[in-house]
C-alpha cells in the first residue's frame, strides 16, 4: 500500500506544521523536522492526515529548548521592546534617547534574557531665542550637532543689539539686507487729497480717485521715500434734461439728473396703441466731449375691464367683481369692496369665462376694513373672471343662521330667518346693522311668543339673546321705534309695551345709570311724557321734534311714551279722564293680552285709588279740624246722625259713635292709613303723599288730646311739612322759585310798602282822645 501527502498538526490551529509531499510506498522512511516553538510547553495533541491512502506509522523525537517572548527595556519612562520569540543565540538592538544623568533599566521578558547597554554622549540645544530691537525669533526643540535653522525679522535704521537665549552651546550667524520703502505718501490735487497710510514695498502700487472740476490742475505729493506718481483722467458728461417720447407723446425732466441718481417719469395710458409702440430717449449733449448717456428702464401694465354690482340688504352684502384681463398674469388678485358696516364674509365664489360658480377656500381671501382681497392664482390673457362676495352685518352668537326673506327697506327691520343651529347662548349682534340704536325683538316665531330679551351696551353694542331658539325653527326679526343709550353700564329690555304710535318697553337693569330713552316716530311739536306705568308716574316730558329724547335710569320698570293731554304730572295722572296716560297707549303691545284694553277703559272712568284715599283723609281732617273750631256744631252733627241713622240703623250706629268721639275716629282713620301704607297696595309716590297728609291730623289730635292746642303751631308744622312734600314730588317748583326770585322780592318790597302806607294811614284818621259812654237800661226803679 501507499500513503499520499502526509502530515501532522502539531497545536490543533489546523494547520500542519510537519507534511512530506508525495507517495510513500510500503517499507519506505522519511525524517522531517518542526521549527523551534511549534509545540507549546505541556501536553500537546497531535492529529495526523493524508491525501489519499492509510495513515503512515509515525516515530516522534522531541528536544526541549529555551527561548525569550515578547522582552522589553523601559529606561527613565521610555520603554523599547520585541514583539515575538527570541531564540537561543538570536539578538536584536533598540535605542533610545537619554537625558543626562545615571538611569535604571526595567526589564520585562517571557523567559531567560541577555541585557547589553551601550551609549554615546551628545551634545545639543534646546529652545535657543534671539531678541533683537525688541522682537524676538526663536527655535522649539533640540537642535542637534551640526543642524542649523534660520529666522529673520525687519529691523529699523540703526545699530541693534542681539540677546541670545539657549539651553546650550551655539553658533550665531547674523546677516542683514538693506531695503528702500515708501511711508504714507500722499497727493494733493485741485484741493483734494487722496493718501496711503503706511508703508508701500517696493513694486507695490496703490491707486485712488478723486473727482476733479474742469479746468488745469496742480498735484502735490508728500512722501518719506523714493515713489512713482502716475496721474490719469476720464472726462465724463452729466445727463441734462432727459426726455421720453412714446409714439409723439413728450414726457421729460428738466434738470440735471446726477451720476446714480434716478427719476421716474409718468406717462398715459392713452399714449400705448395696439400693436408697435415707438419710444425714444433724448438728452441734452454739450458741443464738446463725451456725449450724455442715460439707462432707461420702461414697463407698462396691461389694463383690465372691471364691472362691479352691490346688492344690500339690512343685515348683508354681496357685491360681484368681474374682470376682463388683457394679459396673462401669475398670482393674480382681485379686491373687492365692502360696505363698512360688514364684520364677516360668509362666503366667497368664483367663476371663470362665464362658467359655474365655485366657492373659494377661507385662506385664499381676507377681510381687511372695507377691502376683501381674493388671490385668484394664474389668469390666462383675454380670461373674464367673475367674483362674488357675501358679506355679513350680523354677528351670530352661539349658533349659525339662514336668511329667508331679508330686508330691503330703509323704512323698519322686517327679516325672516332660519335657526341652522342654536346653543344655549344663542344671539344676534347687531350693533353694525342700520338699525343698530333701536330694539330688535323677535316676532311671529314657530317656537311661541317669546320675544326674546335685547341688551344695549353704553358703548352701543346691541345683542338680541333668544334663548327659546331650535334648529329648524323660524322667526322675523324687527324693530321697535325706541332707541336705547345708556351713559354707562348697560340696559335689557324684557318685553315690549303700547303700540307703535305710543311705544313702550320693559326695562331691567341695576337703577345706576341714565339712560336715553329716544321715539324715533314721534311727531312734530307734540308734548311727550316719559310715563312710568309701573310706577304710574311721570319720569320725564318734553316736545317732540321727530325724533324727541326723554331721560331716566335702567330701573326695573316699564316706560311708555304718551302724548302729553294736561291729564298726567309727575306726581300722577290727576282725577279727570286719564286719557293717553290711562288708554291704551299705556298697554297693549305685541305682547299684550285682550284684557289690556278693559282694564284701561275701566281706569279711564273710575277714579284712582290714589285719588280716592286722598279725598277721604282730606275729609276726615277737615272734619275733626272743624269740630275743634266750631263749624261742625252739636246740632249740625246730630242731624247728620239721625240722617245716617234712617239709612241704615245698625252701621249708623257705630258710624254715630265714632263720628260722635272725634279721638275714635281719628285712631281708626291713622290706623286704616297705616295698614294701606304697609301692604304696599299703593305706588311709592301715592304712599309718600297719604303720609304727608296725615302728619298734620294726627298732630292736631295730640295736642287736642293733651289741651295744648295752638293754631299758629299747628299751622306752622303743616305749612313745614308741606314744604318739604313739595321739594320731593315737585323738586322743579323750588327752581322755577329761584329763577324768578326777583321778581317775587320786588312784589314782597311792595306788599310791605302798601302795608306800611295803610297803617299810616289809618293811624292819621284816629283821633287824639275818645270819649266812651257807656248807657244802661234803667229797670223803672231810680
Amino acid at each position: 500500500m501507499a500513503t499520499e501527502d502526509p502530515a501532522l498538526d502539531l497545536d490543533g490551529d489546523g494547520s500542519n506544521e510537519i507534511a512530506h509531499a508525495g507517495i510513500l510506498t510500503s517499507g519506505e522512511t522519511t525524517t522531517l523536522s518542526a521549527s523551534d516553538g511549534d509545540l507549546s510547553p505541556g501536553s500537546n495533541t497531535i492529529d495526523a492526515s493524508t491525501s489519499s491512502g492509510p495513515l503512515p506509522s509515525w516515530t516522534i523525537d522531541a528536544t526541549e529548548v529555551t527561548a525569550t517572548e515578547d522582552p522589553s527595556i523601559t529606561v527613565d519612562g521610555q520603554t523599547v521592546s520585541h514583539s515575538g520569540i527570541l531564540g537561543n543565540g538570536e539578538t536584536t538592538t533598540k535605542s533610545l534617547d537619554l537625558s543626562p544623568g545615571s538611569h535604571a533599566f526595567d526589564v520585562s521578558t517571557g523567559g531567560e534574557v541577555d541585557v547589553a547597554a551601550s551609549w554615546t554622549e551628545v551634545t545639543a540645544t534646546e529652545d535657543p531665542s534671539v531678541t533683537v530691537d525688541g522682537q524676538t525669533v526663536s527655535h522649539s526643540g533640540v537642535l542637534n550637532d551640526g543642524e542649523t535653522t534660520t529666522k529673520s525679522l525687519d529691523l529699523s535704521p540703526g545699530s541693534k543689539t542681539l540677546d541670545v537665549s539657549t539651553g546650550g552651546e551655539v553658533d550665531l550667524a547674523a546677516s542683514w539686507t538693506e531695503v528702500t520703502a515708501t511711508e504714507d505718501p500722499s497727493v494733493s490735487v485741485g484741493g483734494s487729497t487722496v493718501s496711503h497710510s503706511g508703508v508701500l514695498d517696493d513694486g507695490q502700487i496703490v491707486t485712488e480717485s478723486v473727482d476733479l472740476s474742469t479746468g488745469s490742475q496742480t498735484a502735490t505729493v508728500s512722501v518719506t521715500g523714493p515713489v512713482d506718481v502716475s496721474t490719469s483722467w476720464t472726462e465724463v458728461t452729466e445727463t441734462q434734461d432727459p426726455t421720453i417720447t412714446v409714439n409723439g407723446e413728450q414726457v421729460g425732466l428738466d434738470g440735471t439728473l446726477a451720476d446714480g441718481e434716478t427719476a421716474t417719469l409718468d406717462a398715459s395710458a392713452s399714449w400705448l396703441q395696439s400693436g408697435t409702440n415707438h419710444v425714444t430717449v433724448s438728452t441734452n449733449s454739450p458741443a464738446s466731449g463725451p456725449a450724455s448717456l442715460v439707462t432707461l428702464d420702461y414697463s407698462h401694465g396691461a389694463e383690465t375691464a372691471t364691472e362691479a354690482t352691490v346688492e344690500e340688504t339690512t343685515w348683508s352684502q354681496t357685491t360681484t367683481v368681474a374682470n376682463t384681463w388683457a394679459s396673462a398674469r401669475s398670482n393674480a388678485t382681485v379686491t373687492v369692496p365692502m360696505n363698512d358696516r360688514v364684520v364677516d364674509v360668509r362666503s366667497v365664489e368664483i367663476r371663470r369665462n362665464g362658467t359655474t360658480w365655485d366657492p373659494l377656500a377661507a385662506d385664499r381671501y381676507e377681510l381687511n376694513g372695507t377691502d376683501l382681497t381674493a388671490k385668484l392664482g394664474d389668469i390666462a390673457e383675454g380670461s373674464m373672471v367673475e367674483v362674488r362676495a357675501t358679506g355679513s352685518k350680523v354677528r351670530v352668537r352661539d349658533g349659525s343662521i339662514t336668511v329667508l326673506e331679508p330686508t330691503t327697506s330703509s323704512d323698519q327691520l322686517d327679516t325672516r330667518v332660519r335657526i341652522d343651529d342654536a346653543g344655549p347662548n344663542f344671539g344676534l349682534s347687531v350693533d353694525e346693522t342700520v338699525f343698530s340704536d333701536r330694539v330688535h325683538y323677535a316676532d311671529n316665531s314657530t317656537w311661541g311668543p317669546q320675544t326674546g330679551a335685547t341688551t344695549i351696551t353704553a358703548q352701543g353694542d346691541q345683542t338680541l339673546a333668544i334663548p327659546n331658539a331650535t334648529v329648524g325653527a323660524e322667526t322675523t326679526v324687527r324693530t321697535w321705534p325706541v332707541e336705547v343709550a345708556p351713559v354707562t353700564g348697560q340696559a335689557t329690555v324684557t318685553d315690549l309695551a303700547g303700540d307703535r304710535s305710543e311705544p313702550g318697553i320693559t326695562v331691567r337693569g341695576d337703577g345706576n345709570s341714565d339712560v336715553d330713552y329716544t321715539f324715533t316716530g314721534a311727531a312734530d311739536g307734540k308734548p311727550y311724557i316719559l310715563w312710568s306705568q309701573t310706577n304710574e308716574i311721570v319720569r320725564d316730558e318734553g316736545l317732540a321734534s321727530s325724533p324727541i329724547t326723554l331721560t331716566d335710569d335702567n330701573s326695573d320698570e316699564t316706560l311708555v311714551f304718551l302724548v302729553d293731554d294736561g291729564s298726567a304730572s309727575s306726581s300722577g295722572p290727576g282725577d279727570g279722564p286719564t286719557g293717553s296716560v290711562g288708554g291704551g297707549g299705556a298697554v297693549g303691545g305685541p305682547m299684550a293680552g285682550a284684557g289690556g284694553g278693559v282694564l284701561a277703559q275701566l281706569r279711564g272712568i273710575a277714579p284712582s285709588g290714589e285719588t280716592l284715599l286722598l279725598g277721604v283723609t282730606l275729609l276726615g281732617g277737615l272734619f275733626v279740624v272743624g269740630r275743634r273750631t266750631g263749624v261742625i256744631t252739636e246740632e249740625r252733627q246730630a242731624a247728620a246722625t239721625s240722617a245716617a241713622s234712617s239709612a241704615a240703623s245698625t252701621v249708623g250706629g257705630l258710624v254715630e259713635r265714632a263720628i260722635a268721639n272725634e279721638i275714635v275716629f281719628g285712631v281708626l282713620l291713622l290706623a286704616g292709613g297705616g295698614w294701606l301704607l304697609a301692604s304696599g297696595v299703593l305706588p311709592e309716590q301715592t304712599t309718600l303723599i297719604v303720609s304727608l297728609s296725615a302728619v298734620p291730623v294726627a298732630m292736631f289730635l295730640v295736642l287736642q288730646q293733651f289741651d295744648r292746642f295752638d293754631f299758629r303751631i299747628w299751622a306752622g308744622s303743616t305749612a313745614l311739612v308741606g314744604v318739604l312734600g313739595l321739594q320731593v314730588l315737585a323738586p322743579e317748583l323750588f327752581e322755577t322759585i329761584a329763577d324768578e326770585a326777583g321778581v317775587i322780592i320786588v312784589a314782597g318790597v311792595l306788599a310791605l310798602a302798601w302795608r306800611a302806607v295803610s297803617a299810616w294811614r289809618a293811624e292819621a284818621n284816629t283821633p287824639d282822645e275818645v270819649n266812651r259812654i257807656e248807657i244802661t237800661d234803667d229797670d223803672g226803679e231810680n
